[in-house]
């Protein structure tokens, strides 16, 4: 289910669901209006989520720091809509969807003990949207489950002279995985399959460097590949849905690279592996749910033509 914004404030004349934008994110719409100055996507991260006023430059009072599936996207309207409306518009559809709201405040609310800002918790990459230059400007967080999963919303609103911006943060809570691979997992994978997905390959979000978390399942598949010097392999990436497609498959290819390169350093002729990319075009899951997707972002062995 998508929530929309059903704005209830007599102060701008629109009422009603939003056309559906492929850029916002699935959950929730933007508010009727605005337009997106920018979106970030992590396939796992973490965001603290303010649950009360801050306590110091650092810190909330109270806060809760999840992680999982983010995705943050900055809005902005030159005019209409305060970052009051936005607060409280945001606070009723989410209130109207199920979800609780475990935290709201506007203006002097939100200011912690000893006049310590919110900005000066959030970090500056938030300052063009809540500062010391504006008096109106609001903090939002809500949790709601829907369909078995748990999203956290944040919602961050600044309303300055001539504009009012806000960010809408989704988190969708999901540990990472940590599995390991070893050679009798490969093994069964190739005799049985003829492909294995490889467990315990890891990347930092949007990039394509091996982490060193990645170097007792990349020995693993040398290993295999060593007592096995018959066998030749496609290394082929994989990535969820989210995202521009082309990226994605340029993402993937890229990744499926870094590893052969890895196992070549690890001794493995080059000649033995190809590394290719399908980004989202070959899911084992279905997309809806971060678990799913968690299952599509991976890197498989797949056999190819054994030496003659």
């Amino acid at each position: 289910m998508r929530i929309y914004l059903l704005v209830f404030t007599v102060l701008i004349a629109y009422s009603g669901k939003l056309v559906a934008n492929t850029e916002d994110h699935p959950l929730l719409e933007r508010y009727p209006g605005f337009s997106l100055m920018k979106k970030q996507s992590e396939e796992h991260s973490q965001f603290i989520f303010p649950l009360a006023p801050p306590q110091n430059n650092e810190s909330f009072s109270k806060q809760y720091k999840k992680e999982g599936a983010l995705e943050r996207l900055a809005y902005e309207q030159a005019s209409g809509a305060g970052a009051i409306q936005v607060i409280r518009n945001y606070e009723k559809a989410l209130q109207d969807a199920g979800a609780k709201i475990e935290f709201s405040c506007i203006n002097q609310e939100c200011i912690g003990k000893d006049d310590y800002h919110p900005l000066h918790v959030f970090g500056h990459h938030r300052a063009n949207i809540v500062s010391h230059e504006n008096h109106k400007f609001g903090l939002l967080t809500a949790s709601l489950n829907q369909k078995g999963n748990q999203y956290w919303v944040a919602v961050i609103a600044g309303q300055f002279k001539d504009y009012t911006r806000y960010e809408l943060v989704i988190l969708e809570e999901a540990t990472m995985a940590l599995g390991k691979l070893n050679v009798k997992d490969i093994s069964q994978g190739i005799e049985n399959q003829g492909r294995v997905v490889l467990k315990g390959i890891h990347f930092d979000t949007g990039k394509a460097i091996v982490k060193d978390s990645s170097k007792e399942s990349l020995s693993a598949i040398a290993a295999y590949l060593n007592s096995n010097a018959n066998i030749n392999a496609y290394v082929v990436g994989h990535t969820d849905y989210t995202g521009n497609l082309s990226l994605n498959i340029s993402l993937s290819e890229q990744r499926a690279q870094a590893v052969v390169k890895a196992l070549v350093e690890m001794g493995i002729s080059q000649e033995r592996l190809i590394a290719k990319g399908v980004g989202p075009l070959s899911p084992i899951a279905v997309n809806k749910k971060e678990k799913g997707r968690a299952q599509n972002r991976r890197v498989e062995l797949v056999l190819s033509q054994p030496h003659k």
